[in-house]
């Protein structure tokens, strides 16, 4: 049983961490979702931010575990990537440590570790194409490739197994 005072644990409301807040509609951020700063937002809108312990950072994180200098966002044709600057303990993105000095991609959803804090990288305007539709592209020879290789690994390549694909039109989910 968890006492009232018991510092050690804290709930809080996600939904309510991932609102808008009012912030420029589809803009990249942000969000420190556990570690110090819990709800702590920034919006990608420089070219380069940066993040770390030191004052000096757009993205200030107030913890003993983040370097002074840790890490900063690319934003490159509105593509975004996050490059650790030889930080002492790493940077994690999806749990997978990244190769210090190299850009990582990131995508929507992501989330990223910086010491002990944890921070959700977030990217709507990814989502949508211009029009406001969420959208999927399906590279059909790309499929038809991994079905027959799934198809020759199972079935073996007797010469006995017949694809049979449906035609479809394009996949667009709005």
């Amino acid at each position: 049983m968890v006492e009232e005072n018991d510092t050690s644990t804290q709930a809080f409301n996600v939904c309510a961490l991932l609102q808008d807040d009012g912030g420029a509609a589809n803009t990249a951020r942000l969000i420190v979702i556990h570690g110090r700063g819990i709800g702590q937002k920034t919006e990608l809108t420089r070219p380069r931010t940066t993040i770390g312990r030191r004052d000096t950072n757009h993205f200030v994180l107030a913890s003993a575990t983040v370097s002074r200098k840790h890490a900063y966002i690319a934003c490159k044709e509105d593509c975004y990537s996050i490059v650790d600057i030889g930080s002492r303990n790493g940077v994690y993105v999806n749990g997978q440590k990244i190769p210090p000095r190299r850009e990582w991609r990131l995508s929507h959803g992501d989330s990223l570790v910086l010491g002990e804090q944890l921070l959700l990288f977030q990217c709507p305007q990814r989502l949508f194409n211009s029009q406001g539709s969420f959208e999927i592209s399906i590279d059909r020879n790309k499929v038809e490739q991994e079905v027959d290789d799934l198809l020759t690994r199972f079935l073996g390549s007797d010469g006995g197994t017949e694809r049979r694909f449906v035609e479809t039109d394009k996949t667009k989910t709005r």
